[in-house]
Formats: structure tokens, sequence, C-alpha cells
């Protein structure tokens, strides 16, 4: 002891626990307090190391703050080790664990693709079927401030057996302010989202099969022999941007030639086409000569005007683009009355009446329909 204080645990000797006593021969074996005799000297030495460290840590807290970091940093060193003995186990992937993952990511690719796929050509339809009738409700809108006349086709001089400029129902439209347009794909409404970036009718004809499936640029000039179309801008009448379309309209397209017409006998026509044997000029056709608006075609899926009797899917230099997957394929149309929906590739209509009757459908291509 040192003084008053005991050396195993620095206390005032007279405030020893029993075992303190007993280790120090303070307690008779004859005590009452007979059973610190089976208190072990690993118990009594645990007793006096957390008696001592209490006692030590209360009189000194930096002794008692750097214990604690101690037992942190310990900790901190246990958790490392158990992670990098746990990574240095598990190395990586064994080939057979390699192989079972590739093939299931293979299964889910062959699952999802086909399903997104659909997913989107579905989104091209209804966003196609946005465009086409916004563009109704423009084609109307022109309608409106231009004494209920329905939008030309185009506008042109003569019977264009030689070159002519013609300006289109999508630059009228662009120039009126009422839907704009541009010479880039897929950025306006005038271009269906499932278009074939071809040039329909740049050779003049829908020789090929993805002709319909393109587009036609708009104003242009159309040779005199029918040879091809070459897009052109008409600063002299307000054009000055050529604009890409990707739908037909539902026009008389007699151009080229001398040719008898009837007057207003579909949605539009031809505007300024003169026979020149006849003299007769085609004129705008007033809306009032629409007899069954729901079910008059205004625009569809294609190219350029006309060729209305090859209208149908498979049919050779149709204009008509069936671009929407189906059994058969189908093509969206806006109709007179401003209501847009898709039309299959078979019952599409011809002005054929053997061929129209036959399908059982009420479309028609006239604005007085003939049956």
């Amino acid at each position: 002891m040192r003084g008053n204080l005991c050396d195993l645990c620095m206390q005032n000797v007279h405030v020893r626990c029993i075992p303190h006593k007993e280790k120090h021969g303070e307690l008779s074996p004859r005590s009452p307090h007979r059973y610190s005799r089976y208190i072990t000297k690993k118990r009594i030495d645990r007793f006096h190391k957390n008696v001592n460290m209490t006692f030590m840590t209360s009189c000194f807290p930096d002794m008692k703050r750097q214990r604690q970091e101690n037992i942190e940093q310990l900790a901190k060193k246990g958790r490392v080790l158990m992670r990098s003995n746990h990574m240095i186990q598990r190395g990586g992937f064994t080939l057979i664990e390699l192989l079972v993952v590739i093939s299931i990511i293979a299964l889910l690719i062959g699952v999802l693709l086909p399903a997104l796929g659909a997913a989107k050509k579905a989104a091209e339809r209804a966003s196609c079927l946005s465009n086409i009738r916004q563009l109704s409700i423009a084609a109307n809108a022109y309608s409106a401030t231009n004494r209920d006349l329905a939008i030309p086709s185009y506008n042109m001089v003569g019977n264009g057996a030689s070159d002519t400029l013609i300006d289109g129902w999508g630059p009228i439209l662009d120039k009126g302010g009422y839907v704009p347009g541009s010479n880039e794909l897929y950025t306006t409404a005038f271009t269906c989202p499932s278009a074939l970036d071809v040039a329909g009718m740049v050779s003049g004809q829908t020789t090929n099969t993805d002709d319909p499936m393109g587009w036609m640029a708009w104003p242009n000039r159309r040779s005199g022999s029918g040879s091809g179309n070459v897009a052109m801008t008409i600063p002299a009448k307000g054009y000055h941007k050529i604009i890409k379309v990707a739908y037909w309209i539902n026009g008389d397209n007699p151009i080229g030639k001398d040719k008898i017409f009837e007057q207003s006998q579909y949605y539009t026509c031809s505007v300024g086409y003169t026979n020149q044997s006849t003299g007769e000029t085609m004129m705008p056709v007033p809306l009032v000569t629409y007899r069954r608006p729901s079910d008059l075609v205004m625009l569809a899926d294609g190219v350029y005007s006309g060729k209305h009797s090859k209208a149908r899917i498979g049919t050779e230099k149709s204009r008509i683009g069936y671009r929407h997957n189906g059994d058969p394929a189908s093509a969206n149309a806006a109709f007179a009355d401003g209501h847009a929906e898709s039309i299959n590739g078979d019952v599409f209509p011809t002005g054929v009446r053997s061929l129209d009757e036959a399908t059982g459908a009420n479309y028609t291509i006239f604005a007085k329909p003939k049956w």
C-alpha cells in the first residue's frame, strides 16, 4: 500500500470491497463471508481491472476518450479485414456462373425486343394519327377563312404539258400559318414517324414499292414530259422554303395532258388546271359539295395526289403508303369532317365500284358518292 491507498485498486483502504479484504488477508476463512473463497483468481483479476479502469477513466477524461478512440479504430480495422478476407475468398465468377448470366440476358433480350418493337410501332401509329388529324383541322381552318372552299392539292397554270411550277397544299398551310413545315423529316406534322427517307415522286411516278412509303418535296417544278419533279421555291408567290410532305391528298390530278374532268369530283383538285382542248378550268371545291363528309377521305399516308384506282395495297404505282403493321398493313387517313382513323389496305376506297362495294365499307373518295 501507499499511504492509505491500496496498491491494487488505488482506493482508500477504509473502503475496500470484500474481494480486496480477502486479497490482503484481512478476511478470515471462518468469516461469515465464506462465499468469497469461491471467487476464482480470474474473476478477482477481472474485477480489479474493471474497477481500476473505471477509476482511472473517471479521474482522467483524456484516458477515457483515448480508450474509446482505440476501441473504434480496432472495430474499424476488424471490419476492413473482414471485407478484404471476403474479397479474397470471392475472387470472381466461375465459368458456369458467367454462362448462366449470359443465357439469362439472351433470353430476356429475345423476349423483350419484339415487345419493344411492337410498342414503338404502336407509338408511331398514334403519332401519325395525331399528325394527320392536325392537318385535317388546319385544312378546315383554311376553308373557313377562304369562302368555305377546300384547300387545293396545288395551284397551277395550263395543263402541265410543259414544265410547270406547282405550290402544293403543304406550303399553302405553312405560308398561311396554319401548320409549320420543314425540309427536315420527322420534325413537323407533315411527315409520318414511320415514313421512309425516300423521295417518292422524284421520277414522276411511284415506280418502286418503297416510293409511297416515303415523302415528296413541295413546291416543285414538274417536268412537262412527266419524267420527274424537282423541289424549287417560288419567291414570287411567297414560298421561300422547301417542305417535305409524307401524306397523300384526295385530289383530281390530270396534270400533264388534256383530260375531260368533272368539277368537284373528289375532296379537292388541281386548281387552275385547264384542258386546252375544251378551255375548261378546274375550280376550287366548295365544302357544301360533300354529301358524306364523315366517309370522305381527305388525307392518307402516302405521297402526292391522284391515282385513286390504284390505291389498294400491293397495287403497282399506288400512292398510298401502308406504313403501319397489321394483316394486312394499314394507312392512317383523315376525313372531311375532321376525324382520323386507320384503314386496312384491302378496303381502302378506289373509286372502282366493283372493288369498293365488295368490301362492305362506307369509305369513299367521291365528294358526291355514286353508290
